[in-house]
């Protein structure tokens, strides 16, 4: 439930028009007050948190891009042996998914995907190592079929880790 609540306010708040501390809070009470967002966000988020990722380098970049978007559904014919090696060559799949975020530059596209998964303090690099491996086939399909659907190169993919602010390159 936690992780549904924080992914909402990634949907719903303007992170590239809202970047202090003070700013994000008011409208994310703006997006309860209009019930865009559940009361209990408001008990499961950082708003310091959220004001560094909004002022970070990647974050940035997606400020200047040419083209922006969230959470964007998607629908693509692909390879079934890019899912699962076992399947025959020839065999193919529908790939349903939605991409949270991605912005075209000067360098391409980059894909971002927002975690909220448990991380170990004790073992930071350890469990980002789990996350890298348990999301990058994920990732690796997004990059696939926004590359065929736009013709635009893919040139970077990066997990938004939500529990220790920090974005991970994958």
């Amino acid at each position: 439930r936690r992780g549904t609540l924080i992914h909402s306010v990634f949907e719903h708040l303007d992170y590239l028009k809202y970047q202090t501390e003070e700013e994000i809070e008011t409208e994310i009470n703006r997006l309860v007050t209009e019930r865009k967002l559940e009361q209990e966000v408001l008990d499961v988020i950082q708003f310091k948190k959220l004001a560094q990722m909004a002022q970070s380098e990647i974050v940035e970049k997606m400020r200047n891009a040419q083209y922006v978007e969230k959470e964007k559904a998607f629908i693509y014919l692909a390879k079934a042996s890019l899912v699962d090696p076992s399947y025959p060559e020839e065999e193919e799949i529908l790939v349903q998914g939605v991409i949270d975020n991605f912005f075209v530059d000067d360098e391409g596209i980059t894909i971002i995907d927002y975690k909220t998964d448990y991380v170990d303090c004790q073992n930071i690099e350890q469990s980002k190592q789990k996350i890298k491996a348990r999301y990058e086939k994920q990732l690796a399909l997004y990059a696939r079929a926004l590359e065929d659907i736009t013709k635009i190169s893919v040139a970077h993919q990066y997990i938004y880790l939500y529990n220790i602010n920090e974005w991970m390159q994958l």
